[in-house]
């Protein structure tokens, strides 16, 4: 079992198949309504804080945000429906991203470190540069199967670029893909 906060993190697989999870003490959360019972905690038991609900209400948002930006691109997102699908008020999307354009920067931010983080542990593995490059084209394809809008959120975004330019693309280009890419050409350099 996963521990309760690599649950809410992610853009939200996770959640369809584990409607209530255990977090400190006994306590549950509810994926379905980002609610928290405490009814059934231990004594002595911490109970949760208010940054775990905010945490919380914040990873609902990043992935209703995820699937409406894929969906219906950026111009035909609405913030009222992300708001509805987290479960979440409209107000409480604007205290965590002051703007539209910030929220869907949040969503790509997230799309991009967690491709990164995925490819780069296996890219970094020891092992022999076939081992090592086979362990990447799985876990591009794990990644792409986990999260089916990363892609269309991607090429989205560079259709935007290429269009009217965009203030995230260059920049996640150079903090992420970068990187992985110079890895790969080092382990191509190494042979197979």
């Amino acid at each position: 079992d996963k521990p309760p906060e690599l649950l809410v993190s992610g853009l939200g697989k996770e959640c369809e198949t584990c409607p209530a999870a255990p977090i400190d003490g006994g306590a549950f959360r509810n994926y379905t309504d980002y609610s928290v019972s405490i009814g059934a905690m231990a004594p002595g038991a911490r109970t949760p804080t208010k940054s775990s609900a905010e945490t919380s209400s914040r990873s609902a948002i990043l992935r209703a945000a995820t699937e409406e930006f894929a969906l219906k691109g950026y111009a035909g997102a609405r913030t009222d429906g992300i708001a509805h699908a987290a479960g979440v008020k409209h107000t409480l999307l604007f205290y965590h991203f002051k703007k539209k354009e910030q929220l869907y920067g949040a969503v790509l931010e997230t799309v991009f470190s967690d491709w990164a983080e995925r490819v780069t542990r296996v890219l970094d593995e020891r092992a022999t540069p076939k081992q090592r490059l086979l362990a990447f084209v799985n876990a591009y394809f794990d990644f792409v199967a986990e999260f089916p809008f990363a892609p269309r959120l991607v090429q989205q975004e560079q259709l935007r670029q290429r269009a009217a330019g965009s203030e995230h693309l260059l920049r996640l280009a150079e903090q992420y893909i970068q990187p992985v890419h110079r890895k790969l050409v080092a382990l191509l350099r190494e042979g197979i």
